[in-house]
């Protein structure tokens, strides 16, 4: 699904705060100018923010956009990209399409009961008629967008974000992170990011809220004293170092699904035991400051 950044935004927007009462919210013109807001009036602080544009550009970004009560504070693009330009959501674009088909029901135009071949017309499968006018709304929606296993997180997945975030996550990181209670939205497109192999948007998704975090003037970068450490080696096999300011004094080791699978005391250097090849998050903690870092377990050739 290929969509611009910023024609994108008004219709998130609309659905993450469509609900909220009692609010005076702004909406963007058809036409005509974006209205803005000055990051100084928000109590940001330049260094902060230039630290968050240079962690984005440093990871592949191509563009990232943030909504304060849906007027501009940040808005930055990389290279040749523009804000007319052209990029793919990925699985980001699932949140999107049941957002829009969400929105179309609310309004009156379908219901998820209807016969998908009430909009499509016929023959739009290689099914017999009889069997096509069977598939309904609701249908493609849960073919393409329900997980074959359900699963449910023991833990939050974005530990520095938000409780109320709501989030679109696609492949390489193109992610939608909406936030009612503070009227925020940003979007962050662009290619993987250098964290790793395998689909680390999550983990980049709770790095770049560990940015935001830090943007008012009262909060500063340098507190969190393993936020500029590493997993080493990374790929590794069994045996992990942390590379940092600071030696962590506890770890715990989780799966791609959130479900811990070791924890244990540390200082610089550790063995979480036998693992398959694959994805982890490594959880590091130093006076009671946390971080997660994506490690992918590999064996040797």
């Amino acid at each position: 699904m290929r969509f611009t950044l910023l024609r994108a935004l008004p219709l998130l927007f609309a659905f993450a705060f469509c609900t909220v009462q009692g609010q005076t919210l702004y909406f963007p013109p058809q036409t005509g100018t974006w209205d803005t807001r000055n990051p100084a009036d928000l109590g940001w602080c330049q260094e902060n923010i230039d630290s968050l544009n240079a962690f984005l550009a440093a990871n592949n970004s191509k563009g990232f956009l943030l909504l304060d009560k849906g007027k501009i504070a940040l808005e930055w693009y990389y290279g040749n990209f523009t804000k007319d330009s052209l990029w793919y959501w990925a699985s980001a674009g699932k949140t999107l399409t049941a957002m829009l088909v969400g929105i179309a029901q609310q309004e009156g135009y379908l219901a998820l009961s209807d016969s998908s071949s009430q909009y499509l017309g016929t023959g739009w499968t290689s099914a017999p008629a009889s069997k096509e006018g069977l598939i309904t709304v609701r249908n493609q929606l849960a073919s393409f967008m329900v997980p074959g296993v359900p699963f449910v997180f023991p833990g939050p997945l974005f530990p520095d974000a938000p409780a109320d975030m709501y989030a679109a996550q696609g492949k390489d990181g193109q992610i939608i992170s909406v936030v009612p209670s503070k009227d925020l939205v940003w979007v962050r497109m662009g290619e993987s990011p250098n964290l790793g192999n395998g689909d680390v948007t999550p983990v980049f998704t709770n790095d770049i809220w560990k940015y935001i975090n830090r943007l008012p003037c009262s909060s500063s970068l340098n507190t969190n004293r393993l936020f500029q450490g590493e997993i080493w080696p990374n790929p590794g096999q069994n045996v992990l170092r942390f590379k940092g300011q600071e030696s962590p004094n506890y770890w715990r080791i989780f799966d791609a699904m959130g479900r811990l699978l070791a924890e244990g005391s540390a200082q610089n250097e550790w063995w979480p035991g036998e693992l398959p090849n694959g994805l982890y998050q490594i959880e590091v903690q130093f006076e009671g400051e946390k971080r997660r870092f994506p490690w992918v377990r590999s064996e040797a050739k």
